[in-house]
């Protein structure tokens, strides 16, 4: 692996806290450990958030990511619809944070796996309008309906090479 030679990030760059509280197995310390490094390797301070996300908590970042969050983590039971992984008043301080200019990376792998095409559409409304708040979004997804109606970048992998990368247009 490449070092980065010149940091775009002076030290004590902005904080990026990674949730670790919400059943997430993507953690700076496992899945997540090589973006961690590289983020750090660019001047971005990072550190895993195992609490319940509160104003307080939100305060302390610059940068707060989810991936892959379910309720119940590694033991849930995979039962669609699952359920929120977020209580309410987590979801209101999240929302009042972005909204207030927090940055919120927002991941999800096959979020519409198993649902209905009116669940699919319904889902992809609200993202849409997430991502209209300023939300970016990385999305692993197989539906490629899904992709190519929500993406503005598509970047297609096979066994870890990437072989298309550009607008839906492009890739296809």
């Amino acid at each position: 692996a490449e070092e980065i030679r010149r940091a775009s990030i002076r030290a004590g760059g902005p904080r990026v806290l990674v949730d670790a509280a919400h059943g997430n197995f993507h953690k700076i310390d496992g899945r997540f450990a090589a973006f961690a490094a590289l983020a750090r390797a660019d001047g971005y301070r990072v550190a895993g958030a195992d609490q319940p996300v509160t104003p307080a908590l939100l305060a302390t970042a610059d940068v707060f990511v989810i991936a892959n969050a379910v309720k119940g983590g590694e033991d849930a039971k995979w039962v669609l619809p699952t359920p929120p992984a977020f209580a309410p008043e987590e979801v209101t301080a999240l929302a009042a944070w972005v909204h207030d200019g927090g940055s919120l990376l927002l991941i999800a792998d096959e979020a519409l796996a198993g649902l209905s095409s009116a669940e699919v559409d319904e889902i992809l409304a609200i993202l849409a309008r997430l991502n209209a708040g300023g939300i970016t979004m990385i999305m692993i997804e197989h539906i490629m309906r899904a992709v190519m109606r929500f993406s503005s970048r598509i970047v297609v992998l096979d066994a870890g090479q990437t072989i298309a990368d550009g607008t839906p247009e492009e890739t296809m």
